[in-house]
This record gives C-alpha cells, structure tokens and sequence, in this order.
C-alpha cells in the first residue's frame, strides 16, 4: 500500500498555525488540507514516525503541552495535553487531551495519519474536552513462544470458518487500522474462556460462542502476528487463518 511519507522539513509546514493566545480558537478548516501539500510530499511505503518525535512536534507546531501539571494549571495556553503510554504488552501509544471542535480534531486526526498513527478512540474527558487515543497503523512482527493460539467468536459463523476459516473482517470496527484477527496466548479453560465470550458478546445477539484453537505448527511463514496494545495477553494477524490449521476448543450454547 502507497502511503504519503513527510520529510521533517514538510511536516513542521503541515502543522504550522498561529500560537494561540487568552482564549481557544478554532482553526480554519482550510488551513489543514492534504491537497495542498500533495506537489510537495515524497511518495513511498507506509511510514511510522517515532512516538518520541510526534509528540515533540505536536508541542511545537499545534501548541500542545507534553506537562499534564502546566496544562491543568493554565488550559487556555495550549491547545491540548498530548503524551506517550507504555502499556501492559510492551507496546506504546499516543494520547491527547484537547479542546473538543470538529475541526481541531480532524487536523489532529489527519497529522497522525500522516505519521503513521491511526485513531484508536475518541471519548469525553470532561465539559468541552475530549481524550483520543492513536495507535500505530502497522506494529512489530513477534516471535512467539507457544504453539497454539485461541480465538473467541461467535457460533453463528462455523460453517464459514469450516470452508473459509478465520479472515480478518471490518465489521464492528470502529477505528481506521486494517482489518484484524484477535488471539489469547494462554488457555483460559472452559470456564475462563465463557466468561471472556459473555463479556465480548453481552451487547450482541447470538446463538452462542466458541472457542477455536489455533496450531501455528499448521501455519505458512506469510502468517504474521502481532502484540495487541490493548490486552496484556492478546496478539492479533491482519492475515488469513486457513481452516486445516482450525479447531473448536470449547462451544457454549445461549
């Protein structure tokens, strides 16, 4: 896939704006629109930039702070508060705190993807301000140290895993990374395992969940797997699980 990659030079252009002053002012919508820069940007593969250097020029050139004590103390400074989170599975991601309007966000959006970093999450953090959580669109490929992976889904699909077996899906999807498959390293046993599925699927309508094994024994070298920033024990492919290397662990019935 052909992505737009920024030089540094380029980048600190695409997020120039007037520092903001007393009082938040939304931007023009105008001023942040990648048409413009479209004669000036190098095309080439999918970039990720380093955490370390976004959030540094997010504080330079949107006027966010990466000081949560100076940005609670005085809001009306910065546009946002933006940081760093290592998480629980040795990953690391982008959060930020800002000023909730449209356009800010969308600027905000759209300067992540270019550095590589989709938007995981959008929530309200209190009266005018929201948290948006960006994560990277493609992380490290790990090597794993167990033979077996497991999949939690919902019964209604076994006959398709049957022909076709796991293929990563947008349905539900929320958020702008490619298509995944989601896994548990460990095997949480029966009652473990029902407990995750009544969980995932207490909103959904279902004839009941399972449970499939994965032998990795089975799998080509194509099959590339990754940490999933969100769960301490997950990982997650983006490819295609055939249905020889497939079987049902545990089925619960509703």
């Amino acid at each position: 896939m052909k992505k737009i990659v920024l030089t540094e030079n380029q980048f600190k252009k695409l997020l120039s704006h007037e520092t903001r002053k007393t009082a938040y002012t939304p931007l023009r919508q105008n001023i942040f629109s990648t048409n413009i820069f479209k004669q000036e940007l190098d095309e080439g593969y999918y970039k990720t930039y380093d955490i370390d250097f976004v959030v540094r020029h997010f504080c330079g050139y949107l006027n966010f702070s990466n000081d949560w004590n100076a940005f609670a103390t005085d809001p009306d400074r910065y546009n946002g508060f933006i940081t760093k989170v290592d998480t629980e599975n040795n990953e690391e991601y982008i959060e930020l705190v800002s000023v909730d309007d449209p356009v800010f966000l969308k600027r905000a959006d759209d300067a992540m993807e270019l550095c590589g970093f989709y938007k995981a999450y959008c929530e309200e953090y209190c009266e005018g301000y929201v948290q948006v959580g960006y994560e990277k669109h493609h992380d490290k490929e790990i090597v794993l140290n167990t033979n077996k992976l497991y999949h939690v889904t919902s019964r209604d699909i076994l006959p398709k895993i049957k022909r076709e077996g796991l293929v990563p899906k947008a349905r539900d999807k929320q958020t702008h990374h490619l298509e995944r498959i989601y896994f548990f390293k460990r095997d949480y046993g029966e009652e473990g395992f029902k407990m995750i599925a009544e969980d995932l699927y207490k909103n959904k309508t279902t004839f009941g969940y399972m449970v499939v094994e994965v032998d990795l024994e089975k799998l080509n070298d194509k099959v590339v797997f990754h940490n999933d920033p969100n769960t301490k024990d997950g990982i997650y492919t983006t490819d295609n699980i055939p249905p020889g290397a497939l079987k049902i662990k545990y089925q619960y019935k509703v």
